[in-house]
């Protein structure tokens, strides 16, 4: 489970998955994700990001403008994971949750700003 409920609000991922109830195959029980073994949980979010893809490739279908305001997002994350991600015994670690989602948002907004504030929502509602 997440630390504490700070970390949820400052990290949407860790608060959708909160609210995510998995039916386990095998016994067809709902489950959290925090409940899962940390095997499941991988396998869970590797399928999740595959339906994501599939979801996005179909918005971008719809929308190209998206894809750009998603490339120059994807910029910044990798520019902040490459500044806040360190090995730990051959794992990838955060070393700072809030200072790296904090960075992201400041970047992102930044960013918007720069480029007249392209985000998805002012994509949509120019159409």
């Amino acid at each position: 489970m997440p630390e504490t409920k700070n970390e949820s609000e400052e990290n949407p991922l860790i608060e959708k998955l909160e609210s995510v109830k998995i039916e386990k195959e095998e016994t067809s029980a709902e489950v959290s994700f925090f409940e899962m073994t940390e095997v499941e949980q991988e396998l869970f979010l590797n399928d999740w990001a595959i339906l994501q893809a599939k979801q996005l490739s179909q918005k971008f279908a719809e929308n190209p403008e998206l894809a750009t305001y998603i490339q120059a997002e994807n910029e910044v994350v990798e520019k902040v994971m490459r500044e806040e991600i360190i090995d730990v015994k051959g794992k990838s670690v955060v070393k700072d949750n809030k200072a790296f989602f904090t960075k992201i948002q400041e970047r992102l907004a930044v960013k918007s700003k720069a480029t007249e504030g392209t985000t998805p929502e002012t994509i949509r509602n120019r159409g």
